[in-house]
């Protein structure tokens, strides 16, 4: 059946995308408030940022997402990734990087997981795993790159968010950009 369309459509639709233009608009201005605010909050820090608009794969690589979301590159150490409610922080490393770390310590203050870092599928710590194993499952695993995913606390506690960058920082070296 073919639609057929009247001046009522057309008027009716052209009030639609006015009204989604300025959701997103308002949707937009408060990420783009949250990334210059974290930026700066971590360049007086002591962090070198930049930041800038990425679309990108969702965590299972089937759900993609083509809408844009600002994304802060702590140089030397990792991404920030601003969702539209939430925050997380990942970062590639060595092995022996990886392992410089206090995960059992980490473990019990924050959420995240660790997976190979040529297959973002293989995951090797979560969150609901036994933190006691943590350099067991690290060690059995035969890569030498691993990635992980932080769930940051609320970026509007900026003071929090610099401190668990702190805590995941290891020499350049241990980094894989």
């Amino acid at each position: 059946m073919e639609t057929v369309y009247t001046d009522k459509t057309i008027i009716y639709g052209r009030f639609k995308m006015k009204e989604t233009a300025e959701l997103l608009n308002k949707t937009y201005e408060s990420l783009h408030i949250r990334a210059m605010k974290l930026e700066s909050a971590l360049s007086s820090g002591g962090f070198d940022c930049s930041w800038g608009w990425y679309n990108y794969y969702g965590a299972d690589q089937k759900e993609i997402r083509y809408y844009p979301l600002p994304v802060i590159t702590v140089h030397g150490l990792g991404n920030l990734f601003l969702e539209l409610n939430s925050c997380y922080f990942t970062a590639t490393y060595t092995k022996n990087g990886l392992l410089s770390l206090e995960l059992e310590k980490l473990a019990r203050l924050h959420r995240f997981e660790i997976y190979v870092a040529d297959d973002t599928t293989l995951t090797v710590f979560n969150p609901s795993d036994d933190i006691s194993e943590i350099r067991t499952k690290v060690f059995s695993v035969g890569c030498e790159s691993f990635g992980i995913c932080v769930y940051m606390p609320s970026e509007q506690d900026l003071n929090s968010v610099r401190e668990v960058l702190a805590e995941f920082r290891v020499p350049e070296d241990m980094i894989e950009n």
